[in-house]
């Protein structure tokens, strides 16, 4: 086999086919389908000096009711429905060719986050229960479906 066909046999792919289950079957338009790529660690050898961790290298997030898709690919950026999407700090006034996000410290204070968890086990929800507790604060509202 070739240097080309040993790495697409690393390749793992993780599909969610409704990433908001729970949301779907509530008839809640808050789901998406979801599709990571994952580069697995070669075998290792002695002339192998790669990393010996798993690497994210590709996603996917399709949102059938907003019509929106969202892919990046390790090291070629991220696009939002096939625009690029550029962090603040590599924004130009001028560039019309580009989904602009706005800076960071406004993203999260601005954010409308709708919150879930299941809740299996006493000790679950106190975890998630703090964490829902740390992020209250910092945004514009939390919704729970």
């Amino acid at each position: 086999s070739t240097k080309e066909e040993e790495e697409e046999e690393r390749l793992v792919f993780i599909v969610d086919p409704i990433d908001g289950t729970t949301n779907f079957q509530a008839g809640l338009p808050i789901y998406a389908m979801s599709i990571g790529v994952v580069a697995l660690p070669p075998p290792p050898s002695s002339s192998s000096s790669s990393s010996s961790s798993p690497e994210v290298v590709a996603g996917v997030i399709y949102n059938p009711a907003l019509g929106e898709m969202t892919s990046a690919v390790r090291g070629r950026g991220c696009y939002l429905n096939n625009r690029r999407i550029k962090p603040p700090s590599q924004q130009e006034d001028n560039d019309q060719n580009h989904h602009h996000l706005p800076p960071r410290t406004s993203i999260l204070n601005q954010s409308l986050i709708n919150v879930g968890f299941p809740v299996s086990k006493e000790s679950t929800l106190r975890a998630s229960s703090k964490a829902v507790t740390a992020l209250a604060t910092k945004v514009r509202g939390l919704r729970m479906a």
